[in-house]
């Protein structure tokens, strides 16, 4: 992951100028999304931190 202004201007480049590399980036990001953001994954993140927030609020 490019994290320098130079970085990410030559992959928006790459993807602007090579259909199959974006093409790829797209189905690389959506399947990343697909995998980590479904709404049981969100709602059990949620439930924990909820679920640690009670118990350290109980310890003080």
């Amino acid at each position: 992951m490019a994290s320098d202004a130079l970085g990410i201007s030559e992959k928006v480049l790459r993807v602007l100028r090579d259909q199959q590399y974006a093409r790829d980036v797209g189905r690389a990001g959506y399947e990343y999304v697909r995998s980590n953001h479904k709404w049981d994954i969100v709602v059990e993140s949620y439930e924990r931190i909820y679920a640690e927030a009670v118990s350290a609020s109980h310890r003080h």
